[in-house]
């Protein structure tokens, strides 16, 4: 990473890569996303494996797993970024734009993410108990796999509460969801404590497969990202892979990236459509593909997607899918 963007007001990527090799994978197919779309935006790693990092061009961030799990880690992210403006993006996720405009188009207050105020219904628990019982007029539901955030007072004391929350073993006003392990629900209730409202990213700055209808257009090489996401159309620069770490999708689309980004650019764009047609064909080069990927990769078995969410239950009820 260029050192003398390190502290300056410009924007800075940081992510967590903790654990075994499959973290640190799914990190570096990230980190090699933002490169090959953003390649002058530095990028940090906080990791408790920085050997791992060694020649990526990323600060690494050294961290100990004693701080805390991962997903609380997550809320403590203002104490160790080396940034002043930090988009935060999950491991999981891959870039399929440039990420120069993402502060300036969609960073509203000192914590943004894109999800919605909700007054009632189920996310993670039934949300008007809960709400009412934290005395709140709404919960901020969102996806935590990107959150923008400065290192202002008033992003630390969201962030510090929503940590208060989560590490809370036997709360009477946060039951329902501390076991669930999620660090969402701390900070959709510290950022509606907080008087902060999630925003509406038009489709543009991060979308899941969850909610998702019809087929997923992706290629992160050529820069394409096309879903429709609970209903309407969206191109979001920022795909979170979530559960589908494993799926033939996400593995192709990291393949085309390792061969680009170890090749001249217009070489490296070419043999990525060349793989993408290969891929999922039925002969002996697709079969050779999918092997080298099977062989080469660490193989995690993904939990169930548990759906807590009552905007996606009504949704995809709407579909014929619940």
């Amino acid at each position: 990473m260029p050192v003398n963007q390190i502290g300056s007001p410009d924007p800075g990527v940081l992510t967590l890569a903790l654990g075994d090799d499959s973290y640190i994978s799914m990190a570096k197919n990230l980190v090699r996303s933002i490169r090959w779309h953003s390649p002058e935006m530095p990028i940090a790693v906080g990791t408790d494996r920085p050997e791992s990092f060694n020649g990526e061009n990323v600060r690494v961030v050294k961290l100990d797993v004693q701080q805390g799990d991962f997903l609380g880690l997550k809320l403590r992210l203002p104490e160790f970024t080396p940034f002043q403006k930090t988009i935060f993006i999950d491991g999981d996720c891959l870039v399929t734009r440039s990420l120069c405009a993402v502060w300036s188009e969609f960073h509203r207050d000192p914590v943004t993410v894109w999800g919605w105020k909700v007054t009632d219904g189920v996310w993670y628990a039934p949300v008007k108990p809960w709400r009412e019982r934290l005395g709140l007029d709404y919960i901020a539901q969102h996806n935590s796999g990107v959150i923008l955030f400065d290192k202002s007072e008033a992003s630390r004391r969201v962030f510090s509460r929503a940590y208060q929350l989560h590490c809370e073993t036997s709360s009477e006003t946060f039951p329902d969801v501390h076991g669930l392990k999620s660090d969402e629900p701390a900070l959709g209730v510290a950022l509606a404590e907080a008087g902060m409202q999630p925003i509406d990213d038009g489709g543009r700055l991060t979308r899941t497969h969850l909610g998702m209808t019809g087929p997923l257009k992706i290629d992160v090489v050529a820069g394409v990202c096309k879903l429709n996401s609970y209903g309407s159309a969206a191109e979001p620069a920022i795909f979170h892979a979530c559960a589908w770490r494993n799926h033939a999708i996400y593995k192709r689309e990291a393949l085309c990236l390792w061969l680009a980004t170890r090749l001249p650019r217009p070489f490296g764009q070419f043999v990525g459509k060349i793989v993408r047609l290969a891929y999922f064909g039925r002969s002996a080069c697709g079969n050779i593909l999918r092997g080298l990927v099977s062989a080469f990769s660490k193989q995690t078995p993904t939990a169930p997607v548990v759906i807590r969410d009552s905007k996606l239950q009504e949704f995809l009820a709407s579909r014929g899918q619940a």
